[in-house]
């Protein structure tokens, strides 16, 4: 597991947990050292149980929103994962330690995009990632998510629990590589109907990917640092 700390406010830091699980097997407490890679300020940390190798860049995201969209900050992390055998029941999960109750915010659903929202003491925090429907779409590219898959992804794929995301994919052969993004922005002192952190968090795959200096879709996680695109 790693987790990703936000300071929203001097005295209150949101901690967000994120990994990787297929059948008996996890990213979860496995001890990992964080190397600078890519664009600066993009940290990246390896996994490797025994039946996948996993990466993980995390880093500051410049996201493409109206000019007039303004937030406190946004964060974008992206897995790379290339199965070792024939895996069943993969998902990736970014969820929030402890959250806040959300106060009229909850889940926020859009094209292309699946979002929760948090409101805490005037402050919105937004946790979102493509929706089924999208990685879908990349599926039949063949863009970061087998083909095999497309017809797996549908609108209603992503999970929602009461702290974050799950993307749950069927299967994963041989060789085969996946990539999921998630994207967490906040702002302070919003009006009631500021979407700004929504709007910052639904960002498609190709711009965090090279925002984060993510490696071409294929290459061997065992090359080295990967370089961007």
């Amino acid at each position: 597991m790693t987790t990703i700390s936000i300071d929203l406010r001097d005295d209150f830091t949101a901690l967000f947990r994120t990994w990787v699980e297929c059948e008996q097997l996890t990213t979860d407490g496995m001890p990992t050292p964080a190397f600078a890679g890519g664009p600066p300020g993009v940290e990246l940390r390896r996994f490797a149980p025994s039946a996948f190798d996993a990466e993980l860049a995390v880093g500051p995201m410049t996201f493409r929103v109206p000019a007039t969209v303004e937030v406190s900050g946004c964060v974008a992390l992206c897995w790379t994962v290339r199965a070792q055998r024939r895996l069943e029941a993969l998902r990736v999960r970014c969820e929030w330690s402890n959250p806040p109750e959300m106060r009229g915010y909850g889940p926020s659903s859009g094209e292309g995009l699946d979002c929760l929202q948090w409101e805490l003491d005037g402050s919105v925090l937004a946790l979102g990632t493509e929706d089924g429907d999208f990685l879908g779409q990349r599926a039949s590219r063949g863009d970061g998510v087998p083909r095999a898959l497309a017809g797996d992804l549908d609108y209603g794929t992503v999970e929602y629990t009461d702290s974050g995301l799950v993307v749950p994919f069927s299967r994963l052969e041989v060789g085969e590589v996946l990539e999921v993004h998630f994207v967490i922005a906040w702002k302070h002192a919003v009006s009631e109907d500021d979407v700004s952190a929504w709007l910052a968090v639904d960002q498609d795959h190709e711009h965090v990917i090279r925002a984060l200096g993510v490696r071409p879709v294929g290459a061997s996680l065992a090359d080295g640092v990967p370089t961007a695109r």
